[in-house]
């Protein structure tokens, strides 16, 4: 049996939903970066880095109570963004993911003390435009009709 053919829904204004389960998608991205930033900056000193094989480094990994936080993390991204796309467009939703290029990047020289060079901020001023481009567009989204 054939899916009943899609028929667009166009509303003037995005729906407060999406705009938050967006919102969450880019809110969780950068907890999940900055541990995995931390795990792998554990991972790299030499008095703490697993020898040996995989199996070894797998163990280190999942002894680390951050893997958990990040994995958990990782689960909530899912389900958020799996909601997300039942109620917006791919074409819609995923440019906005492209925010946690900024949050992440602030997030990084708070934290890591790392260095924004100015390609780097003007590729973030890119990117918010970019991302203001798209939201002003009109919201549509395909909705099935179910028989």
């Amino acid at each position: 049996m054939k899916p009943p053919p899609a028929r667009p829904s166009t509303h003037p204004h995005t729906p407060a939903r999406v705009w938050i389960g967006l919102a969450i998608a880019v809110i969780l991205d950068a907890p999940v970066q900055l541990i995995w930033k931390a795990l792998m900056l554990k991972y790299r000193d030499p008095s703490r880095m697993p020898h040996g094989d995989p199996w070894h480094q797998a163990r280190w990994f999942l002894h680390q109570t951050r893997s958990w936080g990040l994995l958990a993390l990782f689960a909530c991204q899912f389900f958020d963004w799996i909601w997300v796309l039942g109620n917006a467009d791919l074409s819609f939703a995923q440019p906005f993911t492209a925010l946690s290029y900024v949050v992440v990047s602030t997030c990084a020289v708070i934290f890591f003390h790392e260095h924004l060079g100015p390609m780097r901020v003007v590729g973030i001023a890119s990117i918010l435009v970019g991302v203001l481009l798209v939201g002003s567009g009109e919201y549509r989204t395909d909705v099935l009709e179910v028989e």
